[in-house]
């Protein structure tokens, strides 16, 4: 099925996009990435990461850095996975420590 497959390529454009974005230059740090049980556009593992295909999205959305993300991920984990990516960024754009 055609929109299956547009589905399955921008899931792989937008993940490939993302651990570049995170790892520029260093594709070595996520060569082992897979998606869970084959599940494209689903769980992405890679290392000791794991995210879902809608934060792939709103790292976009939410114009994050690498460095937010790992600040994010850290917390997330730290606090149940309930930490919301929008909300993370604005509570640290809100921040005057956070400021250059």
């Amino acid at each position: 099925m055609k929109q299956l497959n547009n589905y399955h390529k921008a899931c792989e454009e937008l993940k490939n996009a993302f651990l570049k974005d995170l790892y520029p230059g260093h594709p070595e740090y996520y060569d082992d990435e897979f998606w869970i049980g084959g599940s494209v556009g689903e769980m992405l593992a890679w290392g000791d990461w794991f995210v879902h295909m809608s934060t792939i999205a709103d790292y976009y959305l939410n114009d994050f850095t690498p460095d937010e993300f790992f600040n994010w991920y850290d917390q997330w984990i730290e606090e149940g996975q309930s930490v919301n990516m929008r909300n993370f960024k604005k509570l640290n754009n809100l921040n005057p420590l956070n400021h250059e």
